[in-house]
């Protein structure tokens, strides 16, 4: 076979084909077109066949040929082996003493062995993998993993004699290293361990951690528990600061190893993310300063809602709507609606003597207000009971409104009009005006729902829209209603009065929605929502229709930032620097509908202070996205804003925390184990101080096979003469046998 091919058919290792493609399909070109003038000129005649087949097969043949057929033979030749330098590239190389960086100082070493070893020199960085490429000092890797960079190595180098294998590091292992020395691999040479550690002991101080429980609950007290280290027995000061402010500060005193943890006690009002920082002092010697420093964004959820209810006087629409939110577990109600007024307390009658009970609205409406998420005036008059006080209390309720509480006022002979809001700052935040002549009427009807009712999330009885609408038509009278004047521009009527006008000539709402700044306030112009108790408008349900629409008025007054009619949803709210996050940004109209090709002007406020702009348009969901990774440590603040009055914010953390940099001290023991098991493996290792002089192991006489590629190209080779002498006899015998020349 060797004489046929020309090449020794042991050393093949691959066939390439070495003539470009547009000259191989010219080749096919010209021999189609030979063929098929061929079968023109013979078609008809006996045998032809047998003819073309043969003439097929020579024209395969040439194309082939033109094809240029190379074999590829590796021929090994003995050389030196290599020597295997490995360099530690994770984060702990990057801390300094007097100036230079382990990193630096490592590189020296290296460029020391490639001018001191003979042979070839190879050098790998690695932290989780292995490359080639330099990294700087302000790149290194996040994750130190020793033993995969030894089985790299191994796996690497399999079959070879290495002259040695150097490994540069500071000792600080992430994995598993020392569990798993039993399962290391022989290494293929000699090992040299050349630790990076400094000559004088290193100064750092460190929050290790901070322990938060991932969310808090609103007006529950929380933990935020740090875990700092520092200099063995001594104190550390640790701050927490919320904006930039310290709010609380401790005194730890750390144990024998330099540990210690200062727990705070936060109790959050709100609901949303808000960030905390934890950080103590940066001292002159400390090498690692950004481990001083910790930022954290804490969601703040309710655990339960609390909701206050006052009514002017007993009645079946107050006893319901008690009842329901006295059943519900999630709510924590307190219920006023038998009451002592004014005139009362100035009688002459005892405290013993009236069976009203005292009615705490100074405190209620002051101190206490911020403690409740949502305020319902049921029937309710305020001049009796309010005063000469009433411009403040009523002042406070608004302005609890306007940071973010919600509102309902529900309808009777002492509401709206008649229990002469007209005028006040509770008007002001009303999705209804006030004012009108004829202030109620006695009327028996059925509301209907309008086009924003059809799809506001508040009045869908049903799962589905259609079997929702249907619901409604089946409701049972309302005994009567309160007018109004008309229907504020930025509010919503949900249902409305089928035939009644208000004083602008609009249908009359019965039940309209407002978002008030941070707040929502809603209307509800009857006392009679009690009777879709008995509704059988979801048939077999029960009181299905009247607890419905309760859950989810509830559940829209009390919203939570997440499911505000705007949104602003980081992918983390806390991240590491250098990684990238995604903002996704929502939005919806009032009827929570998807606001498509809306266009919000973003700004992202960096910890340094300095602002980004970017420019959103949401898609067809409402949704629009940005992609950033952050390059500073802190909290970065996001707000997004429009045209359209939509103005909302939230924030989240960046750390530049680091495992890699939480114990920076070089683990020289771990190393000298590692240098004691390779020993235990019949393979020669020492471990090595930077600051010795003392050389790596280094076998010279270990030899390597080096492969060398040699084509070996196949047109002219005798095989291709052989094959074609028969054929092309063949053909011409055929030819000439049916009458061709």
């Amino acid at each position: 076979m060797e004489w046929l091919l020309g090449v020794n058919i042991e050393t093949v290792h691959a066939l390439e084909w070495a003539s470009p493609t547009w000259k191989v399909f010219l080749g096919i070109a010209l021999v189609a077109l030979s063929l098929l003038g061929l079968w023109r000129g013979r078609r008809g005649m006996p045998k032809v066949g047998l003819e073309m087949l043969l003439w097929s097969i020579i024209g395969v043949v040439l194309v082939s040929m033109n094809a240029e057929p190379t074999l590829i033979s590796e021929v090994g030749t003995p050389a030196d082996g290599k020597t295997v330098v490995l360099v530690d590239a994770s984060a702990s190389m990057s801390v300094e003493s007097n100036g230079n960086s382990r990193f630096d100082r490592a590189q020296d070493i290296v460029r020391r062995l490639q001018k001191d070893v003979t042979g070839d020199v190879e050098v790998w960085y690695f932290d989780g993998s292995l490359t080639q490429s330099v990294p700087s000092v302000v790149n290194l890797g996040h994750q130190t993993d020793l033993a995969q960079g030894l089985r790299s190595v191994y796996d690497r180098y399999l079959g070879q004699d290495l002259q040695g294998v150097i490994l540069i590091t500071d000792g600080i292992d992430r994995s598993v290293l020392e569990d798993s020395m039993g399962s290391l691999p022989v290494l293929p040479g000699p090992l040299s361990v050349i630790q990076m550690h400094e000559q004088s002991p290193i100064y750092d101080e460190s929050i290790v951690k901070v322990d938060t429980g991932g969310f808090a609950f609103q007006r529950l007290n929380f933990e935020v528990t740090a875990h700092v280290r520092g200099t063995p027995n001594e104190t550390l000061t640790v701050k927490l600061r919320k904006s930039n402010n310290v709010v609380n500060e401790k005194t730890v005193s750390l144990d024998s190893t330099g540990s210690g943890k200062a727990t705070f006690m936060i109790r959050p009002l709100e609901v949303g993310r808000f960030a905390w920082d934890v950080e103590i002092p940066v001292d002159a010697r400390d090498v690692v300063p950004s481990n001083n420093y910790f930022p954290v964004v804490i969601k703040v959820v309710r655990d339960e809602v609390r909701v206050l209810q006052v009514c002017g006087s007993p009645s079946y629409d107050q006893k319901f709507l008690r009842l329901f939110l006295k059943e519900d577990p999630s709510v924590d109600l307190i219920s006023f609606f038998i009451l002592r007024t004014h005139d009362d307390l100035s009688s002459n009658w005892s405290s013993d003597e009236l069976s009203l009970i005292a009615f705490p609205y100074e405190k209620l409406f002051t101190e206490e207000l911020e403690t409740f998420d949502l305020v319902i005036f049921q029937n309710f008059n305020y001049q009796p009971f309010f005063t000469y006080q009433s411009e403040e209390l009523l002042g406070n309720i608004a302005q609890y409104v306007r940071g973010g509480g919600g509102f309902v006022m529900i309808g009777g002979d002492r509401s709206f009009d008649l229990g002469e809001y007209g005028n006040t700052a509770i008007e002001d935040i009303l999705p209804v005006n006030l004012g009108t002549l004829e202030q109620s009427s006695e009327e028996g009807f059925v509301p209907t729902l309008t086009e924003s009712g059809k799809v506001h999330p508040l009045t869908q009885l049903s799962s589905t829209t259609e079997e929702s609408q249907f619901a409604w038509t089946q409701l049972p009278s309302m005994d009567g209603y309160n007018r109004i004047a008309s229907v504020k521009s930025d509010a919503a009527t949900l249902l409305q009065h089928p035939t009644a006008k208000d004083d602008a000539g609009k249908p009359l709402s019965i039940l309209s929605v407002r978002e008030v700044e941070k707040g929502r306030v809603m209307a509800l112009n009857v006392d009679s929502s009690w009777r879709w108790s008995y509704s059988e408008a979801l048939e077999g349900e029960g009181n299905q229709a009247y607890l419905r629409f309760w859950k989810n008025a509830l559940r829209w007054l009390i919203a939570d930032p997440d499911d505000a009619r705007a949104v602003i949803q980081p992918s983390r709210e806390n991240a590491l620097m250098g990684e990238e996050l995604i903002l996704t940004f929502r939005t919806r109209d009032t009827q929570y509908l998807p606001t498509s090709k809306q266009t919000l002007d973003v700004i992202v406020t960096e910890p340094n202070g300095e602002k980004q702009s970017h420019s959103v348009v949401t898609d067809q969901n409402g949704e629009g996205q940005i992609v950033m990774t952050p390059s500073q440590q802190g909290v970065y603040q996001v707000r997004a804003v429009n045209g359209d009055n939509v103005d909302v914010q939230t924030v989240f953390a960046v750390s530049a925390r680091i495992a890699e940099l939480e114990d920076i001290q070089p683990n020289i023991q771990l190393m000298k184990s590692l240098v004691e098991q390779v020993s235990q493996q019949d393979v020669e290792s020492i471990w090595i101080s930077e600051h010795e002089d003392v050389q790596p192991i280094i076998h010279n006489k270990a030899k390597r096979t080096v492969l060398k590629r040699e084509p070996r190209p196949l047109a002219l080779a005798p095989l291709w003469f052989i094959v074609l002498s028969p054929l092309l006899m063949a053909a011409v015998l055929v030819r000439r046998r049916n009458g061709g020349r």
